[in-house]
């Protein structure tokens, strides 16, 4: 964020903690939890607790920090150093970040900008070839983005719903603040995973560890039990990948198993590979098997946008329209650069190197992206 920027975001940010605190939600167990938040210097303050809701509150209209957090876990001693807090158990917690999927269009608007000079960049470089300063990569969000993330977001509730157990009514899904979403899968008969049990979950949601064997093959994927080859019945991921196989090849899913090893011969390995890639949703593993990680705080204000991380109440919502946390009102900005962007159903930019005037929720997105600050 941009010198100029900060005190003004800062204040932004205390009105909404300020005007919106008895509207955001606070964690159920909270006397058991962690809480951190980040402050405007990028400090990061940790093991706090908190013995109510108000107490949370207090802390955030206190605070007003530049992003708010809480344990998925569950401890007898929250304020302690990490060794001592004696662990309880904990929430299941997933993320998906559109960063994270390498879509085609990432090579499209993410850029690189100078911090010296301003100069973008859509490659990058070891230093700005203009005046030799250092580049920062700006991670943009569009529309497809967002969707990319939604159809990730449908395999996982797919997964958690048909191999877990775990159903739609009893997740709380958000959109992350930025360029995501986030689950909480807060009581479930799953809270007292340890951290490895975690990892393993996270890897089988995955699609990690299919072998031949596993599929009814031999290593070498020669045939020797046609009963052994998942039918469209089977539990888990080989009726997944049986019933993916007998849609694509339009016959039952046994025969279609024999028809890749037909086509694909000793590259039969490696299709299947690709397949199971394609039905497991891309989560960020390290944040599911974490079970000393905090996590950002529902209806707080995400450190890299100035948006809200907000519940979703339906998958067709735009959340670049629900999650805008600041009014209309008119700011004079300089916008060293910003590609076209849509906040609040309104189109904003391309801008490079001009004063503009808007409305506060764009305006503190630019600088939350460091592309911004105010001016007279």
């Amino acid at each position: 964020m941009h010198p100029l920027a900060s005190p003004f975001v800062k204040m932004v940010f205390k009105n909404y903690y300020f005007n919106k605190i008895s509207s955001i939600p606070i964690p159920l167990h909270v006397e058991q939890r962690e809480f951190g938040y980040m402050t405007f210097e990028d400090t990061m303050i940790r093991h706090i607790k908190c013995s109510s809701p108000g107490e949370v509150r207090a802390m955030l209209v206190k605070e007003s920090p530049k992003g708010v957090y809480a344990s998925v876990s569950y401890y007898e001693f929250p304020e302690a150093p990490m060794e001592e807090k004696s662990w309880l158990g904990g929430d299941i917690a997933f993320d998906i970040d559109s960063d994270a999927l390498n879509l085609p269009c990432k090579k499209t608007h993410d850029f690189y900008i100078c911090q010296k000079c301003g100069d973008v960049y859509s490659q990058e470089m070891q230093n700005c070839p203009v005046c030799k300063g250092s580049l920062e990569k700006i991670g943009w969000v569009c529309d497809n983005c967002i969707s990319a993330a939604k159809k990730e977001l449908v395999k996982l509730l797919a997964v958690l719903d048909e191999d877990f157990g775990i159903r739609r009514d009893d997740i709380d899904v958000y959109f992350s603040g930025n360029g995501g979403y986030h689950l909480h899968i807060i009581g479930s008969n799953y809270e007292k995973l340890d951290q490895a049990a975690r990892a393993e979950m996270a890897e089988y949601i995955s699609g990690k560890g299919m072998t031949p064997k596993s599929l009814g093959f031999t290593p070498r994927w020669a045939i020797f039990n046609r009963e052994s080859i998942p039918s469209e019945y089977s539990p888990g991921w080989r009726g997944r990948l049986a019933r993916h196989l007998a849609e694509l090849y339009d016959m039952p899913a046994k025969d279609a198993f024999l028809r890749v090893v037909e086509d694909n011969g000793n590259r039969t390995a490696s299709f299947i590979e690709k397949v199971i890639d394609m039905l497991a949703p891309t989560i960020d593993s390290a944040v599911t098997a974490d079970i000393h990680r905090i996590f950002r705080m529902p209806g707080t204000l995400h450190n890299k946008s100035g948006l809200i991380k907000k519940k979703v109440r339906s998958l067709d919502e735009d959340p670049f329209l629900t999650s805008v946390a600041f009014d209309e009102e008119a700011q004079s900005v300089y916008v060293v650069f910003a590609p076209r962007f849509s906040l609040a159903g309104k189109i904003f930019g391309p801008y490079k190197r001009e004063k503009v005037y808007l409305p506060t929720y764009a305006a503190v997105y630019l600088m939350m992206k460091g592309l911004a600050y105010p001016v007279n």
